[in-house]
C-alpha cells in the first residue's frame, strides 16, 4: 500500500518542477515577471487558484 503513496509524491514533485521551470522560462523570455493582465500571468493565476 505504501508504494502508491510514494508515486503520488513523485507526481506532485514533477508538477512543482514543471510549473517552476515554466515560470522561470517565461520570466527570462519576458525579461521580468509576467504581469497579471498578460495571458501567461492570468493563466498562472487561475491555475494557482484552482490548485489551492
Amino acid at each position: 500500500m505504501q508504494r502508491s503513496a510514494s508515486f503520488e509524491l513523485w507526481y506532485a514533485l514533477a508538477a512543482i518542477l514543471f510549473v517552476t521551470l515554466a515560470y522561470i522560462i517565461v520570466s527570462i523570455v519576458l525579461r521580468g515577471f509576467p504581469p497579471a493582465f498578460s495571458f501567461y500571468g492570468h493563466t498562472m493565476g487561475v491555475f494557482g487558484f484552482s490548485l489551492m
